[in-house]
């Protein structure tokens, strides 16, 4: 009797181990070492699908001699890919017309995450998740025309340059951060859009705009490119105004978004010093068009 009994106990365990590896390999793989929700949906998707603004702005981004985009933003996303999962891939979409579309394209689901030279900005953040840690920072400043300065006979302060009396203009990339910075930065400038970074500078020399707004980055890549500039404009840094640049996620990833932060946080190869990467890339600039966020 005992002897039936210990062969139904080992039939019994083989049956069970039997089913269970039949389960097992019906079961979809997960991988051991990640447990979130958002992080086994990339892994299952195998693709990380990245927001870039359609205009380059190397550094940073911009598109190669065989229009793949390319820059320190796309190593970011490719990193970020890789520490998920290794068998992750980045896709890129450039599909954003303004630095708002970005937002707006993360916001939709359309892309999973936005890493573009974007700035925080109260209405962008009811939309996306910022992370808290930026990879780089950036001042804000205006370029101004050295010969406005001289006939203003004037000091070259934003209080005597953007006064309620003299109400002049002061151009800002349509769809950009800045219109709203520097509606609080220079309440009395005359605020006129234009459509890119490349419109700026034209606009000044046109007589359009008294002076610019932009990023130090930006306006220091144009003296870099073109030394000549330094002889007719002037570029007045807003030192106080620091300019940090996150990367934001969709609203449907706070487990991401986290991933990501503590990512940025704690690896220092992932934040940048400007004055490096304008040394370090100067090529990538020198021979293409000066965008910005």
């Amino acid at each position: 009797m005992k002897g039936v009994k210990n062969v139904l106990f080992y039939l019994f365990l083989l049956v069970h181990i039997a089913c269970a590896e039949v389960e097992k390999k019906n079961t979809p793989a997960a991988d051991p070492g990640v447990l979130f929700p958002n992080m086994q949906h990339f892994i299952k998707k195998k693709k990380l699908v990245v927001a870039i603004y359609a205009e380059d702005t190397p550094p940073f981004f911009y598109r190669d001699d065989d229009g793949e985009t390319k820059g320190v933003d796309v190593d970011i996303a490719t990193s970020i890919a890789k520490n998920i999962h290794p068998d992750i891939e980045v896709e890129v979409t450039r599909k954003p017309k303004t630095f708002n579309d970005v937002i707006d394209i993360v916001s939709r689901g359309e892309a999973d995450i936005g890493v573009s030279m974007l700035s925080y900005t109260t209405q962008r953040s009811r939309k996306v998740y910022y992370t808290k840690t930026p990879y780089i920072n950036v001042r804000m400043a205006l370029l101004v025309s050295q010969l406005f300065i001289a006939h203003s006979g004037e000091n070259p302060t934003l209080s005597n340059m953007f006064s309620k009396k003299n109400n002049r203009t002061l151009c800002v990339i349509e769809g950009s951060s800045y219109a709203e910075v520097a509606s609080k930065v220079l309440p009395y400038a005359r605020l006129v859009f234009v459509k890119s970074s490349k419109d700026l500078l034209p606009s000044v020399k046109s007589g359009k705009c008294f002076a610019f707004f932009e990023d130090d980055q930006g306006i220091r890549k144009r003296l870099i490119k073109d030394p000549q500039l330094n002889l007719r404009y002037q570029m007045i840094v807003l030192k106080d105004a620091l300019d940090p640049i996150n990367i934001v996620i969709g609203p449907k990833y706070p487990e991401l978004a986290e991933f990501i932060e503590l990512m940025i946080k704690h690896t220092e190869s992932l934040r940048f010093n400007l004055d490096d990467l304008l040394r370090k890339y100067k090529h990538t600039f020198t021979n293409n068009e000066v965008q910005s966020n």
